[in-house]
């Protein structure tokens, strides 16, 4: 029995921990708009204040938790350190030496910098690696990169922990040497370009889906509550179902329709989902008829995921395709991560027996522990 409640608080203060990230689809997201001019590439950098404080933590001097225009000036070392710097920047005659132009305050909670990465030669192809920005940001950031050369359709490009690469090249053809006389051939026999990626590669949505519920620990600990209660596996597999078309619905009609809605309620809904799962768990504790309530529950977590794909962006003309992938992803990271759990959990019962009951409810504390704390969180992220 003692060994019943060591592993029961064990498995609480674990769940437990996982409630400290505030907004957890919220992971995180800045843009760069790269405008290519011969050898001379400019971005400006947006980012949330709140996610550049994430960036270089020692921003706050005041520890007030907002940012002052003496902070931010004060701070531009750090940041060209992290941000300008954290995004390596490569043309095809090698790396690009970057410097600092400019910091401004940018609307109500945003922060513009401006930076310019001068290279050896015109650029024709543009490497942009941001490994070193992804691991200075909170888990599950994301870079979107938007590249132009004049006269040309921007390529867009979606940079996070599967995608931590991406080239762009320049729509007109690279200048070429003079062919060796008697090899001359006509420059209309010149191949054509490859045609310039308007939005991410199919399988970046795939990543992104796989890498969003690994990191979106609020969906997970949801479907660990549900998986608490006793029953069998068609039962089991009724109440994930139902999660899944649930979710795969919302995302569909989000995405399609192209309407994202506001996080600052979606996010404490959520939280507030996980919550009443761990509590109806001391009622309730059979699987039986539980998929009625994992359907709407899952229409409110894809929201959540419609939140993340729409900050990358899907193409208009083609939206089923990453949409699809997308969720496959999600489909694919769920997997990943409920399987060992649910060995676990199949241990568990049969080596503890009657003491189950006792474990289950420990761990049902920690589920709406974890619930309440990220309501509690999200609520006074958003209202700051």
């Amino acid at each position: 029995m003692r060994a019943a409640s060591g592993l029961g608080c064990a498995l609480l203060l674990a769940i437990a921990g996982v409630s400290t990230p505030a907004r957890a689809h919220e992971a995180g997201l800045s843009r760069g708009e790269y405008s290519v001019d011969g050898a001379r590439v400019r971005v400006t950098y947006a980012i949330a204040t709140r996610e550049l404080r994430t960036l270089a933590r020692q921003l706050d001097g005041d520890d007030d938790g907002a940012l002052s225009e003496a902070e931010l000036l004060g701070a531009s070392a750090v940041i060209r350190e992290r941000v300008v710097d954290g995004v390596a920047v490569t043309s095809d005659a090698g790396p690009c030496a970057s410097e600092l132009a400019a910091i401004r305050f940018a609307g109500d909670d945003g922060v513009d910098i401006d930076a310019v990465y001068q290279c050896r030669a015109p650029v024709v192809e543009l490497h942009l690696g941001v490994r070193r920005l992804l691991e200075y940001a909170d888990p599950g950031h994301r870079h979107v990169a938007v590249v132009s050369w004049p006269d040309a359709e921007p390529q867009v490009f979606a940079g996070f922990f599967g995608q931590l690469e991406f080239h762009a090249r320049s729509p007109a053809p690279a200048p070429v040497a003079p062919p060796p006389v008697g090899d001359a051939r006509p420059a209309d026999d010149a191949p054509p370009p490859a045609p310039a990626p308007r939005h991410p590669s199919a399988p970046a949505y795939l990543l992104l889906g796989v890498e969003h519920i690994l990191l979106g620990l609020d969906h997970l600990v949801f479907l660990l509550g549900v998986m608490l209660a006793r029953g069998r596996a068609r039962e089991l597999l009724a109440v994930i179902t139902a999660f899944t078309i649930g979710h795969s619905l919302s995302l569909a009609i989000i995405t399609l329709g192209g309407h994202a809605p506001d996080p600052r309620w979606v996010e404490p809904a959520i939280a507030l989902s996980i919550a009443y799962v761990g509590l109806e768990n001391f009622w309730r504790d059979e699987l039986r008829g539980r998929w009625k309530l994992t359907l709407p529950f899952g229409l409110l977590h894809g929201l959540g995921f419609a939140g993340a794909l729409s900050a990358i962006g899907v193409p208009k003309d083609d939206a089923w395709r990453p949409l699809l992938l997308f969720n496959l992803g999600v489909e694919l990271g769920q997997l990943i991560a409920l399987t060992p759990a649910l060995a676990l959990l199949w241990l568990a019962r049969r080596t503890l027996g009657s003491h189950m009951s006792r474990v289950r409810r420990a761990l049902s504390a920690g589920v709406l522990i974890a619930g309440v704390t990220w309501l509690i969180a999200r609520t006074l992220a958003w209202s700051s």
